[in-house]
């Protein structure tokens, strides 16, 4: 059937990539000093909350792999979203940002989090 494209699902959608583009924006922001193969943390070095956003975001990449092998595209989407504002943005980035603005440039908390 057609699909309704009005000016409240565009306002959505505008809001989702605004959403994604800013969590993003600000990851990439601080990772200009970090240097995988030198600044990495191993896993077991890792706080516990570090593992912890490790462990949901690989529930999360099962989750929309499923998604997208069954063609579930919204489902994808949705669980994207959901996890890059609720699970990174609205909580571990909150947290974190402490870690990342306060932290010597290669203080131990500082490169934990950006390794994850």
């Amino acid at each position: 059937g057609d699909v309704r494209v009005g000016a409240n699902i565009i306002k959505q959608t505008f809001e989702s990539y605004r959403k994604l583009r800013n969590t993003a924006r600000y990851l990439i922001g601080n990772l200009a000093d970090f240097d995988p193969s030198k600044d990495a943390v191993a896993y077991d070095d890792l706080p516990s909350m570090d593992k912890w956003m490790l462990g949901t975001m690989s529930k999360v990449l099962n989750e929309v792999d499923d998604a997208l092998s069954n063609y579930q595209f919204g489902r994808a989407t949705n669980e994207i979203l959901r996890f890059a504002t609720a699970d990174l943005s609205n909580f571990y980035l909150d947290v974190a940002k402490d870690r990342l603005y306060i932290s010597a440039v290669d203080d131990a908390r500082r490169r934990s989090c950006q390794t994850v």
